[in-house]
């Protein structure tokens, strides 16, 4: 193994981020969110989402949802998430299914992203769809 070394672990990302390597550029993006570089790390992560990386697109759209480092816009955390989830990321199709029942009140859409996202395995998405059978 090596020495942990924070120093060498952001020149390497970065560095990897500039030639275009998808994950290179999500992770850095991860780095810099981290960092409360909100703007920095979403634009490291539209690059890479515009290459389709879901992860990326997922962490768009949750900078909109939560107002960190752009104006908190629901309609457009709401597009990030559905270009994820059309990708069959189930986490972004449970995150869409999320933001269709708590904020627009699209049930019976809602119930549709969930079921994919149950499809896969998501153990939130699951309870989802137990709460909307349980109010009806």
């Amino acid at each position: 193994g090596v020495e942990k070394n924070e120093e060498l672990e952001r020149q390497w990302l970065e560095k990897g981020a500039e030639l275009g390597d998808v994950e290179a550029q999500n992770n850095f993006g991860m780095m810099l969110d981290g960092e409360g570089d909100y703007e920095g790390a979403r634009r490291w992560w539209e690059l890479a989402a515009a290459q389709g990386d879901v992860i990326a697109m997922s962490n768009i759209a949750q900078l909109y949802a939560n107002g960190e480092g752009v104006e908190k816009n629901i309609s457009t955390a709401a597009e990030w998430f559905l270009k994820a989830a059309s990708k069959g990321d189930r986490e972004a199709q449970c995150n869409y299914g999320n933001i269709l029942f708590e904020e627009m009140g699209q049930y019976e859409d809602a119930m549709k992203w969930y079921m994919k996202a149950a499809a896969q395995g998501h153990a939130e998405a699951t309870h989802n769809i137990g709460t909307l059978y349980f109010r009806g």
